[in-house]
C-alpha cells in the first residue's frame, strides 16, 4: 500500500517536472525571439541614420561622433570617424 501511494506520488512530482520544463523552453524561445526582432530594429535604425547622414550633411554635424585610432606595427595611424548610432560590432568587422 506504501508503495502504491510512493509511485503516486513520483509520477506526479515527475509529470510537474515536465510541465515545467516546457514552460521554460516557451519562455526562453519567446526571449530570443524578442531579442532577434530587436537587433533587427537597431539594424534598420542604423541603416535609416546612415542613409540620412549621407543624403544631408548638415544633419550630420549634429549627430554625435568619435574618432578611433588604429595604429598598426609600423606605427602607421589610420583614423577612422564614426557616428554615436554606428554599431561597435560592425566598425570591427
Amino acid at each position: 500500500m506504501a508503495d502504491s501511494i510512493n509511485d503516486e506520488n513520483n509520477s506526479t512530482v515527475a509529470s510537474t517536472t515536465v510541465i515545467s520544463t516546457d514552460l521554460i523552453l516557451f519562455v526562453y524561445e519567446n526571449l530570443f525571439n524578442y531579442i532577434q526582432a530587436i537587433q533587427h530594429q537597431m539594424i534598420d535604425i542604423t541603416k535609416y541614420l546612415d542613409k540620412r547622414c549621407k543624403n544631408e550633411k548638415t544633419y550630420e554635424t549634429k549627430l554625435k561622433s568619435r574618432s578611433i585610432m588604429f595604429v598598426d606595427s609600423y606605427e602607421n595611424r589610420i583614423t577612422n570617424e564614426y557616428m554615436n548610432h554606428e554599431l561597435i560590432s560592425t566598425l570591427i568587422i
